[in-house]
């Protein structure tokens, strides 16, 4: 049960700054949820083959590697207090 409680305190930390900014009260401190992106995760291995392809196809022939719109692993987002 506490595992749990660990994984979303963070929204019911929200909640109650939602709610006292609403009543105008000034108890709780503000606190958002914000979405962060981080260069490098765990992708898996079609996405890194295919970055490296693109990567390898890039510097070995300029010409082709200039028609890729996207070169790397995207970015992965996810959600924090």
């Amino acid at each position: 049960m506490e595992s749990i409680t660990y994984r979303i305190g963070y929204l019911s930390e929200v909640g109650a700054s939602l709610i006292d900014q609403k009543l105008k009260l000034n108890i709780v401190p503000q606190t958002n949820v914000v979405a962060l992106a981080a260069p490098t995760f765990n992708y898996g291995r079609i996405d890194r083959a295919k970055s490296r392809t693109k990567q390898r196809i890039r510097t070995r022939y300029p010409e082709i590697g200039k028609r890729f719109h996207r070169i790397g692993l995207p970015p992965k987002v996810f959600l924090r207090c």
